[in-house]
């Protein structure tokens, strides 16, 4: 017995609550908000992109060094300095190896980002269907309320207090 009285209470605040949403300002605030996380992740995008940056500038760091190093390995190797030109070799091994690993960083972050921008392109894309299916609902929410004021006032003209007048 509760269990019904409280499922007709809350049937009822439910058409309430329905009969008092506009959907036109309820739709604006929605994507309104749908729009704000978008800029969040295009936020988030860009912090991605900016390490990406980053990485560009100790790869350049980096193959300055590695052309350096190669300089120094032919310079020792023309002296003749063995044990010289074998340390020079090594450091430009470490540093090739550093550099190989950094473009591969730099390759997946590039990857990332365009993996961001499409899955961004494709949110602004749902938004704006969404924009669309909204206003189409609000239009049928607004047709409906002046069908049933229609009803209202030609049930008061036939039925009405003066109606017989």
């Amino acid at each position: 017995m509760f269990k019904g009285i409280a499922l007709t209470v809350k049937g009822w605040l439910r058409g309430k609550t329905e009969s008092a949403t506009d959907l036109r300002y309820a739709g604006r605030e929605h994507i309104h908000n749908v729009k704000q996380s978008i800029e969040v992740v295009r936020d988030q995008r860009n912090d991605v992109a900016a390490k990406g940056i980053l990485l560009e500038g100790r790869i350049t760091t980096l193959e300055e060094q590695v052309a350096k190093d190669i300089d120094a390995v032919k310079h020792w190797n023309a002296a003749g300095d063995e044990d010289r030109k074998t340390r020079a070799y090594a450091t430009y091994q470490k540093n090739q190896q550093q550099l190989h690993k950094l473009n591969a960083d730099k390759s997946e972050i590039e990857d990332q980002v365009a993996d961001l921008d499409a899955q961004i392109q494709r949110l602004e894309n749902d938004t704006e269907d969404a924009v669309d299916d909204l206003d189409k609902a609000a239009t049928q929410q607004v047709v409906g309320k002046a069908a049933s004021k229609v009803e209202s006032v030609h049930k008061d003209i036939k039925s009405g207090p003066l109606s017989g007048a």
